[in-house]
């Protein structure tokens, strides 16, 4: 009985050791922003000088002040200092920007179609972010059939929040290494993206929280997906009518923290394709998934190693993933929200 006893202490304490390790590695990811923070004190609200405004209806050219704004945001931009706010008022703006220097690129109302960037036609992306601690806030970015990318992030400690995407292939796609990691991108709505909403190709240590995709329209489009990228957070997102939520994919793909999201009518709300270890996958909220259930992990020498835990299944709760690790427990039992034994496998 002691020998049981201690086989099982032995087996749980390697377990809370993986979780251990995962959660304070992943966690990483929320701290590492001090760098960047630091980085940029400065607050350019506090003088009146240093903010650009732009209004599509201003008469050309502008000197970028309230009473004679800019036309365009290229010219905000190009005028700016660093550490300047470009402060663009509600219009239809048909140009590729592309932001060179650390500044707050910041829309009057983006949600609601307010401030709208449409694709020129020039490039293969709308927006294209390529300096250290840029900010982009508040518009509402429409591509057309042809556009590949709505926001191109080349930097680190880029900050993307509360804009809205439609129309583009992907809607915000970091694939530079780690010249794109680092970044926050928060509060996004991203909707009627054909391949991706959010796309990250060797990335690490950027946060990924608050955002609702939905409506990926190829077959097998993805939510968010990470290839070789680690040491990200995804948390509290919304995924709807995705094929596929959020798929974690290649070796280096490991140490991501994927917790607190809500999937609805997805393919397969978690997908891992011969992933790395000691991804944390917990309190994750699945709903109406067409497979039964919601997960999938192919066959990988370390993919094991991942860590499951608490996950909800409409009215069912599995500890494990279901895939080809056969070999894997699952709990097959169909149980109610309040029989489940930890408080987070509730929805949220």
């Amino acid at each position: 009985m002691r020998n049981k006893l201690v086989k099982k202490g032995l087996v749980f304490g390697i377990i809370m050791l993986l979780v251990g390790t995962s959660v304070v590695s992943a966690l990483g990811t929320l701290v590492v922003e001090e760098k960047c923070l630091l980085e940029n004190e400065t607050n350019p609200l506090n003088f009146e000088e240093n903010i650009i405004y732009v209004d599509n209806d201003s008469v050309y050219p502008g000197n970028g002040t309230f009473w004679w704004p800019y036309k365009y945001i290229w010219q905000g931009i190009e005028n700016a200092s660093e550490g300047y706010i470009v402060y663009v008022y509600n219009g239809t703006y048909k140009e590729t920007v592309d932001v060179d220097k650390r500044i707050f690129l910041i829309g009057q109302d983006g949600h609601n179609e307010g401030t709208k960037i449409i694709w020129d036609g020039t490039k293969n992306y709308m927006i294209l972010i390529r300096t250290k601690g840029a900010e982009i806030k508040n518009f509402y970015i429409e591509g057309e059939d042809d556009t590949e990318m709505g926001i191109k992030l080349d930097e680190e400690c880029i900050h993307v929040a509360w804009n809205k995407i439609v129309n583009c292939d992907y809607g915000i796609f970091i694939d530079e290494g780690d010249e794109g990691s680092e970044n926050q991108i928060r509060l996004n709505i991203i909707d009627g993206c054909r391949k991706a909403g959010i796309y990250l190709c060797g990335s690490a240590g950027n946060l990924i929280y608050g955002n609702t995709i939905k409506n990926i329209s190829l077959a097998s489009g993805v939510g968010i997906q990470l290839v070789n990228s680690g040491y990200n957070t995804i948390l509290h997102n919304i995924l709807k009518n995705c094929d596929i939520g959020v798929s974690l994919e290649d070796g280096k793909s490991r140490y991501n923290l994927v917790i607190f999201n809500e999937f609805v009518n997805s393919g397969y709300g978690i997908y891992l394709l011969y992933v790395g270890v000691l991804n944390l996958i917990m309190g994750n909220a699945f709903y109406k998934s067409e497979e039964e259930w919601g997960f999938f992990e192919t066959i990988s020498v370390v993919g094991f190693l991942n860590i499951w835990i608490g996950n909800y299944c409409d009215d069912r709760v599995h500890l494990f993933v279901k895939g080809k690790l056969w070999f894997i427990p699952v709990r097959t039992k169909h149980i109610s929200p309040s029989e489940t034994p930890w408080p987070f496998d509730l929805p949220y």
